[in-house]
């Protein structure tokens, strides 16, 4: 719930400053997404009991859901409110 509303902030921010808000939005969020894996992976390679990469992947699937959610409802939030 806390990176989806920081994904609302970063939005509204990019939305106020970039030429163009929403290609720029998409590439912070795949750069973010990639930076949600790096505990996902750490778990793994230090070997603890019950964090193999099952579940390591299961918890990077729900990260891939979150972040497409995210991508297209929020531009199509304000695609909607402009058109």
């Amino acid at each position: 719930m806390l990176g989806v509303a920081g994904a609302i902030f970063v939005f509204y921010q990019i939305g106020q400053y970039a030429q163009d808000p929403i290609s720029t939005f998409r590439k912070v969020a795949a750069g973010v997404l990639l930076l949600s894996f790096a505990p996902d992976v750490a778990l793994v390679t230090q070997h603890l009991p019950g964090a193999g990469w099952p579940e390591a992947f299961a918890l990077m699937s729900m990260h891939i859901v979150v972040w497409a959610i995210c991508l297209t409802m929020l531009p199509g939030l304000v695609a909607a409110k402009g058109a």
